[in-house]
């Protein structure tokens, strides 16, 4: 290793203060409450190639899939990319997204004129037209009935909001001021992170910061390969379903075989139920972040959160199936519904390798929407949360006492 393990792990930690900050400043500037309240966003730092580095305490479903937006940013802007710009996205089947109310913003980060990393906040836009108000269209049988759809976009350039755009995207919202407040604080919790990002570059110096970047990321991979070798060698299957395609009743299942290679693991979801009709289909980043919810969750609380401890994990999801369905398939139900079925069936499978780490499922989450005029006609939209139950697990696989449990 070039650089220390101690540097490795202040860099690592000076990265994950800079999510908190993002988020604080998200939290204390956004105008939904949807944001400020139910902190319905989530942060984090990629490298300069769009792995993910460092993620502050949001939503994983939000995160775990982070990289394939910022890699579908790279590759529809190459090298056409300048200090100054802000991108936009969100669409599942073209952009890395995960549903099309989750809208990222990223923002790159250079230093001594190169680019190192890329400082990005994705949030849950409180509309986005569609056939409903707040996005979860449960009619919907292509995703055109979900919302607006958006590639990777230039929002800024050169430090230059391009107004008609901005525009577009406020008259595709039924709660335009909400949009426009809540954009303007990812945009504001970006440039935040991006001045902390240049900050520690600048006192390691570009070079070795991107050789910290990429240290880090060697070190997750090191981590979760110690993890998988302590498994015994074998594989182990696990399923989940829903019980209708949200038109007729039957069940939809998610099947996977997940083998234990040494230092690797495959997770295979072939046998998957093909794509249903409905918005329950998980678009291939969103089984991505699920498949990195169940492993984080199950294994080592310690294991670094970030995208190089997840390499030592091949994903084989099949084309035109549940977890990975064919444009043009509704999908906006899927960071909740069909996500917990892909996490359920992993935890089944991965109770199997250690049985001792065994925990029951989750109960389904309850999520209500409403919306509505205020007394002067503006349209509002209000979302309910309604976590379920968690799971059930034996203290002594998680060294908790029961009050700390």
């Amino acid at each position: 290793m070039a650089i220390d393990p101690i540097t490795l792990t202040l860099v690592q930690n000076r990265l994950d203060h800079v999510c908190h900050q993002m988020s604080r400043v998200m939290v204390r500037t956004a105008r939904s409450p949807l944001f400020s309240q139910a902190k319905d966003f989530s942060c984090f730092v990629t490298d300069a190639a769009g792995s993910v580095m460092a993620q502050a305490d949001g939503v994983p479903m939000h995160t775990g899939g982070g990289g394939f937006a910022v890699r579908a940013i790279l590759a529809t802007f190459g090298n056409d990319i300048a200090e100054g710009d802000v991108f936009l996205l969100n669409d599942p089947h073209a952009a890395g997204g995960n549903h099309l109310p989750d809208w990222l913003i990223a923002r790159p980060v250079f230093v001594d004129g190169l680019l190192v990393a890329f400082c990005n906040n994705r949030g849950h836009q409180s509309d986005i037209g569609g056939g409903v108000a707040g996005g979860f269209n449960a009619n919907a049988t292509e995703i055109y009935q979900e919302g607006i759809r958006l590639p990777p976009l230039r929002l800024v350039c050169r430090d230059a909001v391009r107004e008609d755009l901005w525009q577009l995207l406020l008259l595709n919202s039924r709660t335009p001021n909400l949009l426009d407040g809540d954009l303007r604080a990812m945009l504001g919790s970006t440039k935040v992170g991006v001045q902390q990002v240049q900050s520690l570059a600048a006192e390691l110096t570009a070079a070795t910061a991107i050789e910290a970047f990429a240290g880090i990321l060697d070190v997750g991979e090191r981590r979760m390969r110690a993890e998988i070798a302590a498994l015994p060698d074998g594989t182990y299957v696990g399923d989940d379903k829903t019980d209708s395609d949200c038109f007729v009743a039957g069940d939809h299942v998610i099947r996977v075989a997940l083998t234990v290679a040494g230092e690797r693991m495959r997770v295979d979801f072939t046998g998957t139920d093909p794509q249903m009709r409905g918005f329950k289909n998980s678009s291939l980043a969103n089984t991505y972040s699920a498949v990195y919810v169940a492993l984080a969750t199950f294994l080592s609380p310690d294991l670094p959160g970030n995208e190089g401890t997840f390499r030592a994990v091949e994903i084989v999801a099949p084309a035109g199936s549940l977890v990975n369905p064919r444009p043009p398939a509704p999908v906006a139900m899927s960071t909740l519904c069909i996500a917990s079925e892909i996490i359920h069936a992993m935890w089944k499978a991965l109770a199997q390798a250690d049985p001792k780490r065994s925990c029951a499922g989750y109960g389904k989450i309850n999520y209500p929407i409403t919306s509505g005029r205020d007394a002067d006609g503006t349209p509002f939209v209000l979302y309910h949360w309604s976590a379920g139950i968690g799971a059930a697990r034996s203290m002594a696989a998680t060294g908790s006492t029961p009050m700390e449990g």
